[in-house]
């Protein structure tokens, strides 16, 4: 790909910012060429991502390398992530590591989004498409993060039956139809399996309740996805769905729970429309899907035929 194809874009994009940026970004170097070239068009389609460009030049530098026409499967995220995660034992470097991966991807799927075919662009449906994807890939690192530490710390949880107990995680929202923006919080719940059962700690210490076990990993998992770090945050993890609203505990046994939503529990108003969901990680015999189509896409579609951006936006990066 021709370097000046990308400056020249990015002169079309933003005429009264591209020759800064351009000049800002050329100050790399020359072995910086196309990573600037990049950097420029990505951040004068958005202006979010310059505090990475400013931070970590080699990310721009790294896709450059790679380039961004090959689309990304659920498995190919997952494996990326995990890598960049390392040992679990680490938590604070698994984090880290959680973070960069993904705002690598980001800018990835940004550039995917922003570029036309020529220049081997992708459209709007593959994009929000792809951006769930990694939050699906990233929450499950972020979970195997949380139970790995929960494990080393108590032992595995067990039922009264002997089987080791599940923990589950329903993507809502845009995040369960399949459709992320790359800038939206992540609506999730939080469900165990039951009730029946311990958890006895390996130093030999009282036994916990298998609530208790949960409610500290789906804690955990909220924090490795949108506490904020030097390399700043996954995604904004948002609760609310849950029966009870905000104010109710963080998890639910699956099986009461059920009897909750369908009775007396309620979304709470104004985000009614939005209880679409599907199973994102460890979904037993139930997996629950939203239909494919939205008005979000609808309007993503209509933003790209009119030339403007789709699901990146001020705060995408």
């Amino acid at each position: 790909m021709r370097k000046d194809e990308l400056f020249s874009l990015a002169r079309t994009i933003d005429p009264a910012r591209a020759p800064a940026l351009e000049s800002r970004f050329r100050a790399w170097g020359d072995e910086l060429a196309g990573a600037a070239a990049l950097a420029t068009v990505v951040v004068a389609a958005f202006p979010a991502f310059a505090q990475l460009a400013e931070a970590r030049p080699s990310m721009f530098a790294d896709l450059w390398r790679e380039g961004w026409r090959a689309p990304r499967t659920r498995q190919g995220l997952l494996a990326t992530l995990q890598a960049k995660a390392g040992d679990l034992s680490d938590g604070e470097n698994a984090r880290s590591g959680l973070r960069l991966g993904v705002q690598y991807e980001k800018l990835r799927i940004a550039t995917r989004e922003l570029l036309p075919r020529a220049l081997n662009g992708a459209d709007v449906d593959t994009t929000s498409a792809e951006i769930a994807l990694l939050a699906e890939a990233s929450i499950e690192v972020a979970l195997a993060e949380a139970m790995h530490h929960a494990s080393e710390r108590w032992g595995p949880p067990m039922t009264a039956s002997g089987d080791p107990s599940t923990f589950v995680v329903l993507g809502m929202g845009k995040l369960g139809g399949g459709e992320l923006n790359a800038g939206s919080d992540i609506d999730v719940l939080y469900f165990y399996d039951t009730d029946e059962g311990m958890v006895v700690p390996k130093d030999g210490g009282d036994a916990i309740t298998l609530h208790h076990h949960w409610s500290q990993i789906a804690r955990r998992l909220t924090a490795n996805l949108d506490a904020t770090t030097p390399e700043g945050m996954v995604w904004r993890v948002d609760l609310r769905l849950r029966p009870e609203g905000s104010q109710g505990p963080i998890l639910r046994n699956f099986r009461p729970s059920l009897g909750a939503r369908s009775s007396s529990a309620r979304p709470p108003r104004g985000r009614r429309s939005r209880a679409r969901s599907r199973g994102a990680r460890r979904a037993p015999a139930f997996r629950l899907r939203a239909p494919r189509r939205s008005t979000h896409r609808a309007r993503a579609r209509q933003a790209e035929r009119a030339g403007t951006r789709g699901t990146f936006d001020e705060s995408s990066a």
